[in-house]
């Protein structure tokens, strides 16, 4: 009995000392990160446009103050990169529905393609119209100064309008039996804007 004692108490040191050693991979200000943390770190920084070298990183994180980065992007950001993201998501969620509202009232509405937005590049939107580009340079600047930053907005040529598009899809789901009997099964997800075949 009283050898199990003794073997539960020289035990309780190891267990501690073998779960403190886990939890330095917490991502906690003032701990390195983890393989794990680091490559999660990256591919954040990468998706949106910030520096994501591995000491740069590491550095920001055995450095870090609570900015609320954390809770709010799932790492730990500079203050400055912090604003940068913050300010940058605000304006895309005013000005894109200005933008898209824009576009629906204009002469190019049958035209229009779609919005996406590469982050990468720093928030850059880009605007796709069915058109050829320099047909739509008046359009362009209006855009322009609706977002109020002449080299975040950049014009594409798409094959389909949003319009054809739609259009595409109607018809599939119209003939959706035929096409099922002629060995296509069309599952559609219209959330998601996406059709599987």
């Amino acid at each position: 009995m009283k050898k199990n004692f003794y073997r539960t108490l020289i035990l309780i040191p190891y267990i501690g000392l073998f779960l403190g050693v886990n939890s330095f991979s917490n991502a906690e200000p003032g701990n390195a990160l983890d393989f794990k943390e680091l490559k999660e770190n990256i591919k954040y920084r990468l998706e949106m446009g910030l520096n994501a070298d591995e000491e740069y990183i590491q550095e920001i994180n055995m450095n870090s103050v609570d900015n609320n980065s954390k809770k709010k992007h799932g790492i730990y950001l500079t203050d400055k990169e912090l604003n940068e993201i913050e300010i940058r998501i605000a304006k895309q969620k005013e000005k894109i529905p200005e933008i898209k509202k824009y576009i629906s009232s204009s002469s190019f509405a049958p035209y229009f393609s779609g919005i996406y937005i590469d982050q990468a590049k720093g928030g850059e939107i880009n605007i796709g119209f069915k058109k050829n580009e320099e047909d739509i340079v008046k359009l362009l600047n209006e855009i322009k100064s609706i977002y109020n930053d002449d080299k975040k907005i950049k014009v594409f040529t798409a094959k389909y309008s949003y319009s054809d598009l739609n259009e595409l899809n109607k018809k599939i789901v119209l003939n959706k039996k035929e096409l099922k009997e002629e060995g296509l099964n069309i599952i559609s997800f219209f959330q998601f804007q996406k059709i599987r075949l």
